[in-house]
């Protein structure tokens, strides 16, 4: 491998490593949301430095009433499942992209 292969190698791990974090984030939105049809985030305030309050921001992994709820068991296996049918949908997407990208218009 020449000196440009790797120049191309590192380049292409450094976007990797930069788009990985995005995509999972846009994967796990698109379950969440698909599966409750709520909120994907929710807001807490929390206690911060010298005590101060701050908001903030995450991933709604539980449904939108939980402390009323006894346990969310139900609402994670909804998330499983969407997001194995989703890699599921990407994995037959893979595997007839030839199909898919060989259609003259």
């Amino acid at each position: 491998m020449n000196s440009e292969g790797y120049v191309r190698r590192i380049f292409d791990l450094i976007l990797l490593l930069t788009m990985l974090p995005l995509v999972i984030t846009a994967i796990c939105t698109v379950s969440i949301f698909s599966v409750t049809g709520g909120p994907v985030l929710y807001k807490s305030e929390r206690v911060g430095r010298l005590g101060k309050p701050f908001v903030i921001y995450k991933l709604r992994t539980m449904t939108v009433d939980a402390p009323c709820l006894p346990t969310a068991s139900s609402s994670v296996a909804g998330y499983v499942l969407a997001l194995v049918e989703f890699c599921g949908y990407l994995v037959w997407m893979n595997s007839h992209k030839s199909l898919i990208f060989s259609m003259e218009v």
